[in-house]
């Protein structure tokens, strides 16, 4: 792969990871599994591996 064509996609790369969408997904990924770690019961360990 040339120079030039990292430099694109490096471009496009950091365009994509910029995007609102992309960003408001992985914010309620990661809510989602704050949520679910904050929420399990670390007593049943079959429970908080599944989760």
């Amino acid at each position: 792969m040339s120079l030039e064509d990292r430099t694109i996609r490096a471009a496009d790369a950091k365009q994509l990871l910029e995007h609102p969408m992309f960003v408001e997904a992985w914010d309620a990924v990661e809510k989602h599994l704050n949520m679910q770690a904050l929420t399990c019961d670390s007593d049943n360990a079959q429970k908080a591996l599944r989760s």
